[in-house]
């Protein structure tokens, strides 16, 4: 699990929070167990590293400031700018490991069919996350399909998808993972 280090921040408005961004410091709203919510800050840099490292899985570890044990979390809420390339606030949720959480993960083809099987065609991938519950603990970083014997004309469905020990579909079992295409 990807690891970042926030601090405190305090209360501002939004003057204050578009001033965080403009210095590359992400403003960050952390859900505590049995509590409320803390207002924390994390380097933007770091923040986009971990996220990188896990594929876009929503689990971080956060250690704030002054603590020594990390905080298992999942991300509830990422707004982004209008661009879509600058994160601009982050709402985490803290969790333990056996807490059965839904988040979207990954989806990633690790076989295609062989060079030369698809004649003016292309494996598509329409979808790029799928939808699971699982315990914190049973997320995987990344959902794994297999797209090797598809031909022309197939799809690869949710449904099909082997998914690992402790993991369950969240997601319409019809939804398309892969696809192969007429490529003209």
């Amino acid at each position: 699990m990807s690891t970042i280090t926030a601090s405190p921040r305090p209360i501002g408005n939004l003057k204050t929070t578009e001033l965080l961004i403009a210095q590359g410091i992400l403003p960050i709203a952390l859900w505590e167990r049995g509590r409320g919510a803390w207002l924390l800050q994390a380097p933007m840099r770091e923040v986009m590293r971990a996220f990188k490292e896990k594929k876009g899985c929503p689990l971080l570890d956060v250690v704030v400031d002054g603590e020594k044990k990390p905080r298992r979390t999942v991300v509830t809420r990422l707004d982004r700018d209008d661009s879509g390339k600058v994160a601009e606030f982050m709402q985490l949720q803290e969790v333990a490991d056996t807490d059965r959480v839904v988040v979207q993960v990954p989806v990633v083809v690790s076989s295609y069919p062989k060079p030369g099987s698809l004649k003016h065609a292309a494996v598509e991938t329409p979808k790029k996350k799928v939808k699971i519950k699982a315990a914190v603990k049973d997320v995987p970083e990344e959902i794994e399909v297999d797209a090797s014997k598809l031909k022309l004309g197939d799809e690869l469905r949710a449904k099909d998808v082997r998914l690992p020990k402790g993991v369950r579909l969240a997601t319409k079992g019809e939804e398309v993972l892969a696809k192969v295409r007429p490529d003209f």
